[in-house]
């Protein structure tokens, strides 16, 4: 009779050297697991700033193509002062309406929005100035946002759209403005200022990119939730000192991974196409 240790098989382990490759084992599987979940996190980051990138391509080329996507209809009357003034009364069907034009939309990132959102903001805005001739300007035309404000139009349909940031993705930064917790910028129908007007039209040039300056209306640091749609409601010239302007220069802004060491640097060139650069750490560095 072969005689072994009172923990010992002949041909097999001890549990000593069981527990050994068990703990191996163990250890390479929690390495393969992490390989895997940090490549699946890396993917869905990839995957959803690559959406939010055709996300914002969509919104400009709808307004270059003057496409209006809401079905809602509203009413909107010519206002030469605060701008169009809007209700959800109207009912005529969409392109009718001889008071008001749909000039462009606002995107807006900030701590006004819940959490990993962002809104769009369709605008309309006069199709007449005070002369009953087309508007050439901005100045004339006064977009507003065709949502509810707590000062201008607070019966207005609410046709902004919340879209959500998927994969926990967060705005971090945004070049258009002076304001470090808020971003606002619009795409807009350029009025052709030059084309002498008169009483055939404006004419037009494209569109543009809008950026905001000065004017608590705007200004999220400043903006209870409740009044959000504020934001885009003072877009033009106002008593409070908000001022719309041109941007001579591509916007840059940034979304932060909440997954992975990673954001997405966001740039609309002159040419209104989104590009994305993709950038270790979660500040576009």
């Amino acid at each position: 009779m072969k005689q072994g240790g009172p923990f010992k098989v002949d041909g097999g382990f001890t549990i000593v050297e069981t527990l050994i490759v068990l703990a191996v084992t163990s250890a390479l599987f929690v390495s393969a697991a992490a390989l895997i979940n940090g490549r699946q996190n890396r993917t869905l980051f990839m995957t959803s700033v690559n959406n939010l990138q055709q996300e914002f391509q969509q919104v400009i080329n709808e307004t270059e193509s003057g496409y209006y996507a809401h079905a809602a209809n509203f009413s909107c009357t010519k206002n030469d002062v605060t701008g169009p003034a809007i209700t959800g009364l109207g009912t005529a069907a969409q392109g009718t309406n001889g008071q008001c034009i749909f000039i462009g939309k606002a995107l807006y990132f900030g701590p006004a929005t819940p959490s990993g959102t962002y809104v769009v903001f369709p605008l309309a805005a006069n199709r007449q100035n005070s002369a009953a001739v087309n508007v050439k300007n901005l100045a004339e035309a006064l977009p507003v946002a065709i949502a509810p404000g707590t000062v201008d139009n607070p019966s207005a349909p609410d046709l902004s759209v919340t879209n959500k940031l998927n994969a926990g993705l967060t705005y971090v930064w945004g070049n258009v403005s002076t304001s470090t917790t808020s971003f606002v910028l619009a795409v807009l129908h350029e009025l052709d200022t030059n084309s002498g007007g008169g009483t055939t039209g404006s004419g037009t040039s494209g569109f543009g990119l809008y950026g905001f300056s000065g004017g608590p209306n705007w200004q999220a640091s400043n903006l209870p939730s409740s009044n959000l749609h504020n934001v885009a409601q003072s877009i033009h010239d106002d008593s409070a000192g908000g001022q719309i302007f041109k941007l001579d220069r591509a916007v840059d802004f940034c979304i932060a991974s909440g997954t992975t060491d990673q954001s997405g640097l966001f740039t609309i060139d002159d040419s209104l196409h989104v590009k994305l650069v993709i950038k270790s750490g979660q500040v576009c560095a």
